[in-house]
């Protein structure tokens, strides 16, 4: 049986479609816990409407905490052998649960279950495509190197998790590690994995409102954070023996990601940023080490091609903070005040780059 996470919190507007989502299956061997993280609009209600008609749906209420909190809280009512998360604004396709546990169902003993996924850009109106390469042979760092190099990895929501494994190791989400709270739950869990099953098929809908960032609102400590993430990546690659300088070369590719990340991270509307705290974050990357090594890695590699990844190595290699802020106040400008000029330069880049 499927247990199915579902955190809910002021999401009434998307709810019903996503409950309805799980509720149409073609194989009803699940059950879904919702919880209901302390939301002011409807949608407390409406989990406990689900819950009255549907006895296999359970709901629990509790104060405002947040992602992290809403799932460990939904941990220890399961009663699944696998796990599921399912945000609330997202969907998934009919015959989810029959394609999964056609493939837990097998002669192997499985540990995780990978499977493709929709990204739905809902301003933009167009959708991405996310789905693993199946080779039976495939082992578990083959299998990573395909979900990190398909940026598939860091998701909960397209993966299924042994419930044995969680309990046992008592792996849960970090708080207050947003926006990585998921990355480091599958760093945790994935050194405990010893087999894990593809599945090529596209079942689940990932909802996007906006900008494909590491990050909307601004977070003071992403660069702290960011650190800790890129130390749980490393450690999880050397406990799986990934050393080898093709698998290197990929977390200096994430590295190198989350970093540009903390620049959009200093640009929000609103977001109080000063110049002389963006000169100081410039001054700051300039002396780190290891971006220094995963720039030169990956030049090397001819991986860094996309027009964002250029302005960035362009920009850093002047060393000069005034001029890389000067840069990307502009580019931030038209990005914040001229959306519709920018969403559809973006959309035009993405199709470039296929």
């Amino acid at each position: 049986m499927i247990s199915f996470i579902v955190p809910v919190y002021n999401v009434e507007k998307y709810l019903e479609r996503c409950l309805e989502s799980i509720l149409r299956q073609t194989c009803q061997d699940f059950e879904i816990v919702l919880v209901d993280d302390g939301s002011t609009d409807s949608s407390g209600k409406i989990c406990d409407k689900y819950a009255e008609i549907h006895n296999y749906i359970s709901v629990y209420h509790k104060k405002n905490g947040g992602l992290a909190s809403a799932r460990n809280y939904a941990l220890k009512y399961v009663k699944g052998e696998w796990i599921a998360f399912v945000d609330s604004d997202d969907w998934i396709e009919e015959d989810y649960v029959e394609e999964v546990l056609n493939v837990s169902n097998s002669n192997h003993q499985y540990e995780s279950i990978v499977f493709g996924y929709y990204i739905d850009y809902v301003e933009n109106d167009y959708t991405l495509h996310r789905k693993l390469e199946i080779n039976n042979n495939m082992n578990l760092p083959q299998v990573m190197e395909q979900m990190e190099q398909k940026g598939m990895f860091n998701s909960v929501c397209n993966k299924l998790y042994s419930n044995q494994l969680l309990q046992k190791y008592e792996i849960r989400f970090e708080k207050g590690m947003e926006p990585g709270e998921d990355l480091l739950f599958n760093c945790n869990y994935f050194q405990h994995v010893s087999t894990c099953s593809v599945s090529d098929r596209e079942i689940y809908h990932y909802m996007r409102q906006g900008e494909n960032t590491l990050t909307k609102k601004y977070d003071p400590n992403l660069y702290e954070k960011i650190q800790f993430f890129d130390k749980a990546r490393v450690d999880l690659y050397d406990a799986l023996k990934m050393r080898s300088e093709r698998y290197q070369n990929l977390l200096y590719k994430y590295y190198f990601a989350y970093i540009t990340s903390c620049v959009y991270n200093n640009y929000g509307i609103g977001n109080g940023v000063s110049f002389r705290k963006r000169i100081t974050f410039y001054q700051k990357l300039f002396s780190n080490a290891r971006l220094s090594m995963a720039i030169e890695k990956l030049q090397k590699t001819d991986t860094l091609n996309s027009l964002y990844e250029k302005i960035f190595i362009k920009l850093y290699g002047l060393k000069n903070a005034v001029v890389m802020e000067l840069v990307y106040k502009v580019l931030f400008f038209f990005r914040n005040y001229f959306k519709g000029f920018y969403n559809a330069f973006r959309k035009r880049i993405f199709k470039n780059e296929g």
